[in-house]
């Protein structure tokens, strides 16, 4: 449902005379009877996303747990990269990539 949906959202369309075209990414959580914290389900659609923006235009992701403590990880990498630092120039290594910062 999800690529149909992608599919369906990247057809040209026309405003004004001009034909405009657009990209989608799809976060998707499997919905269960037993869920009682609708912020939670929210979050997991938004890591989803997340994910499915990461891996470039017109992509859905489906939420698995693991992908929570990941986006953790990234998150904490990304803080402290971002904190000054002592050193005229620090690392931040992921396993994707490096991330280089040199402070002012």
């Amino acid at each position: 449902m999800a690529a149909r949906l992608i599919e369906s959202l990247a057809a040209p369309f026309l405003i004004g005379g001009s034909y405009v075209e657009q990209h989608s990414s799809i976060g998707v959580v499997v919905w269960d009877a037993t869920r009682t914290d609708n912020d939670e389900f929210v979050q997991e659609a938004d890591v989803a996303l997340y994910e499915a923006k990461r891996e470039g235009k017109g992509h859905y992701v489906v939420f698995t747990p693991s992908m929570h403590q990941q986006a953790i990880s990234r998150f904490a990498l990304t803080r402290n990269c971002a904190t000054p630092s002592r050193r005229a120039r620090s690392r931040c290594t992921t396993s994707r990539s490096s991330i280089w910062r040199r402070p002012r």
